[in-house]
């Protein structure tokens, strides 16, 4: 089976079940998950795939490899190259816009493909878009593919400059069996609950819920 690897800043945080909806559903790839940290391992297990820390802890064997990757051969991604060769990837998928820059180029090193997938953050926030202009640009030209998921978010890349035949639409998706659906009626008495789900930042309309809620109220 084909291997890949799947680079990202740290494996996984609770706001990203997305990401481990794609990767503990692969059947004909191996997933060789690469992360800055490792978190929360024991509700995102990996049965299918492999988790790794991009370098150990202080002091151990990985760490020191890494050091003299960084320090004598002025290689700073030597250490994740060494990685991925061992390894046998084949591809590499890089999880939010940045990482495909930072790891751009350890792609173009080995020559081996790589496809990033920008989530909303990292092509909707100016300070984030002018921080990573240069090296989204050299993303543009060098990168292999780009993943979105809808046709807003495609839009937003080709704005940016993205050769929109390199953008795909990847819907990020969700097992149904593990939410039944349960039909309700109203009798126009009892109280009706809203539930909100999501981070408490702008772009996850929580204002809107609120204002829901208070006309209901009234």
């Amino acid at each position: 089976m084909i291997k890949v690897a799947h680079v990202i800043r740290s494996y996984l945080t609770q706001s990203e079940t997305f990401i481990w909806q794609y990767l503990h559903n692969f059947r004909d790839v191996v997933p060789i998950v690469i992360a800055q940290s490792l978190e929360n391992l024991d509700q995102f297990p990996l049965p299918n795939g492999q988790i790794r820390p991009i370098y150990g802890p202080r002091g151990s064997i990985p760490w020191f490899v890494d050091n003299w990757y960084r320090r004598v051969l002025k290689r700073p991604l030597g250490y994740l190259e060494r990685t991925i060769c061992k390894e046998k990837v084949r591809l590499i998928h890089a999880h939010f816009g940045p990482f495909g820059c930072k790891y751009l180029p350890v792609s173009l090193s080995l020559k081996i493909p790589l496809i990033t997938n920008f989530y909303g953050y990292d092509l909707s926030i100016k300070n984030v878009i002018a921080e990573h202009k240069k090296v989204y640009n050299q993303l543009f030209e060098e990168g292999t593919h780009f993943l979105v998921e809808g046709p807003f978010m495609r839009e937003s890349l080709i704005s940016l400059g993205y050769p929109k035949e390199k953008i795909s639409i990847q819907r990020i998706a969700i097992s149904l069996e593990n939410y039944k659906f349960k039909s309700r009626s109203w009798d126009r008495e009892r109280t009706i609950r809203l539930l909100f789900v999501g981070l408490f930042i702008e772009k996850k309309g929580l204002e809107y819920g609120i204002c829901v809620s208070s006309v209901g109220q009234n």
